[in-house]
């Protein structure tokens, strides 16, 4: 094979240019046409029948393919190695298997390719001594214990028949049907699955239900069981329906059961009904809680931490991230983000869309990934820190970052589990590498270390910016909500309200399917060591603002979480502040799949 590379390309790539001789290729070019004759049908000839001519001519992308598959691809790899130049994206890369457009082939003649690939741009190590960050250490730990046992006992709460004339209240289940009609007093037909009476939790965004019963659910609180009303509900525009797009139409809402959430007494017996071993009081519950959430705000507070060190050190690396390996982290997160080919398509026409911004924010996160991924690569081949082979070896490098994992049970958990998966164990190596990269730009950053009582400062004002701002809310509320009763007749009381007079006067909805964001986003995956002998999560708010409702979804008893679980750096933001990212620091196990050093 001659093969002619040209210099480096401004996004650091190199472009290989080679020949091989027809005798070299012969046998494998035979073996390809026969593949492919085998393969597809060409018409006037039976399967494995036509010329070797006509099937070059008919279906050269089947036997370039082949041909790369079966034997260009080894022999390139094999002659760049020999060079000295290995490209950074895998040979199996979509964007290096694109790339080998021109791959010029035929019956005595020579087998001429051009291939694209990346190659690591040179750099040195930037000087880390500039970078600050600042280290939070677990706080406000009173209150989140107090938090999680309360939402315990909401989740292990009795739903009970009610009293006389109780209203709805948020928690509660209702049962309730409803019809549609429009301003022509013709009803709107609907699907037969929403004709049927069905029960949701009053006050809770339900995913399971369409878009009208989850708007006509926002009129149950403060209902009572029996109650019939009318609730007018405006139709947006770009509604299919022509007939009531843009208009108000009117459900006539039936409330057939109210069932009220009647919570545990806060005792030992409601202590010993979370079936775990370890608690067998309300005294050992809130040790049990207060360990368990002292861990995981650390974890939580590390995360923080790692990605302030992580954003600043890829903002002092100065050198064009490759395109085909940006491209790769690029669709990664597309796929993570939900993004589709309509948002790419805004984007490229430079139209101002939700989805255009979102491309925007993925293509900046995906240059920022491949950066780090040099970054730390240079770190970790410069200082040696990749972990041996063999589970053993990476077990103990994972528990590095775990010290509160002491016992020789969780730390055979942990060894287990890095067994149960061999494939992935080279993966697990490269993640905790990666973390050691982060430690060692920390240990040369200025890092701001803050204390406990200075964090309970700042949790404690954080909370009083939060109480003053729902007392904003409610008070702007209850004086619109005043101003609309006081409008002559048609100025915004729903018809039919069934509520006495001053009571739970219920205004327009919206029909916007807005997708509710549960929890923060975060995706934990992978890292065995994150969970080894934690317990139930919990709802609390960070004191930077992140929101964090770990606890959302369970229902029961106290459950101790085995599973492979990495608590931090996976950020795939889809929440309310979606960064559209999805950073794989090395905080957390690789998922399947992923990228191997």
């Amino acid at each position: 094979m001659k093969i002619y590379l040209t210099e480096d390309h401004p996004n650091s790539q190199k472009i290989a240019e080679g020949e091989i001789p027809y005798e070299d290729y012969k046998d494998e070019l035979e073996a390809a046409v026969d593949f492919v004759n085998r393969a597809r049908k060409l018409k006037g000839f039976r399967p494995g029948k036509a010329p070797t001519k006509a099937i070059e001519t008919n279906f050269p992308a089947e036997i370039r393919a082949s041909l790369w598959d079966s034997y260009v691809r080894d022999a390139l790899v094999t002659e760049l190695t020999s060079l000295g130049t290995e490209p950074l994206t895998g040979f199996n890369d979509p964007e290096w298997v694109a790339s080998v457009g021109q791959l010029d082939f035929g019956t005595e003649k020579p087998l001429k390719f051009r291939v694209t690939f990346d190659v690591a741009p040179e750099f040195e190590l930037p000087d880390f001594s500039g970078i600050s960050a600042t280290r939070y250490p677990p706080a406000g730990l009173d209150r989140l214990v107090d938090d999680h046992i309360s939402m315990l006992r909401y989740q292990n709460a009795t739903m009970e028949p009610p009293p006389p004339d109780y209203e709805a209240r948020n928690g509660d289940e209702a049962e309730f049907s409803y019809t549609v009609w429009n301003q022509s007093g013709k009803e709107v037909k609907r699907p037969k699955n929403d004709l049927l009476p069905m029960t949701v939790h009053v006050g809770r965004y339900e995913k399971n239900i369409s878009p009208w019963s989850r708007i006509v659910a926002q009129s149950l609180l403060g209902r009572r069981e029996g109650d019939e009303y009318d609730y007018p509900v405006e139709v947006p525009e770009n509604i299919l329906d022509r007939n009531i797009a843009g208009k108000t139409v009117t459900c006539k809402v039936k409330v057939t059961r109210v069932r009220m959430r009647v919570l545990s007494q806060l005792d030992d017996a409601f202590a010993r009904s979370l079936n775990c071993p370890e608690i067998e009081n309300l005294e050992t519950l809130r040790d049990v809680a207060r360990k368990e959430i002292y861990d995981e705000v650390l974890k939580q507070n590390e995360s923080l931490f790692e990605e302030q060190i992580f954003s600043a050190a890829t903002d002092l690396l100065n050198v064009n991230p490759p395109l085909m390996a940006t491209t790769r982290e690029l669709r990664n997160l597309a796929a993570k983000t939900g993004l589709t080919e309509q948002d790419f398509e805004a984007f490229n026409k430079g139209a101002n869309t939700i989805g255009s911004q979102k491309v925007r924010t993925a293509q900046e996160n995906a240059k920022r990934l491949v950066l780090w991924e040099l970054l730390s690569d240079k770190i970790i081949d410069q200082e040696g820190l990749m972990p041996g082979e063999g589970v053993d070896a990476v077990s103990e490098a994972l528990l590095e970052f775990y010290p509160s994992i002491s016992s020789e049970t969780e730390k055979a958990r942990v060894r287990d589990q890095l067994a149960s998966k061999p494939e992935n164990l080279n993966q697990y190596r490269v993640s905790v590498a990666r973390r050691r990269a982060i430690k060692y730009i920390a240990e040369r950053a200025n890092v701001n270390e803050v204390s406990a009582e200075e964090q309970e400062r700042l949790i404690a004002e954080n909370e009083r910016r939060q109480s003053e701002r729902l007392a904003e809310n409610i008070s702007r509320i209850m004086a619109e909500k005043a101003a609309s009763q006081n409008q002559p007749d048609g100025g915004g009381e729903a018809d039919g309200d069934s509520g006495p007079a001053g009571e739970h006067k219920h205004e327009h909805a919206h029909v916007h399917d807005h997708p509710h964001a549960d929890g923060h986003g975060h995706d934990h995956e992978g890292d065995p060591a994150a969970h080894a002998g934690e317990g139930h999560s919990h709802p609390h708010e960070h004191v930077h603002g992140h929101e964090h409702d770990h606890g959302a979804g369970h229902e029961g008893g106290y459950h101790a979480h085995d599973g492979i679980d990495g608590h931090g750096h996976h950020h795939d933001r889809g929440d309310d502040h979606d960064h559209g990212h999805g950073h794989d620091h090395g905080h957390d196990g690789p998922s399947e799949g992923g990228e191997s050093r």
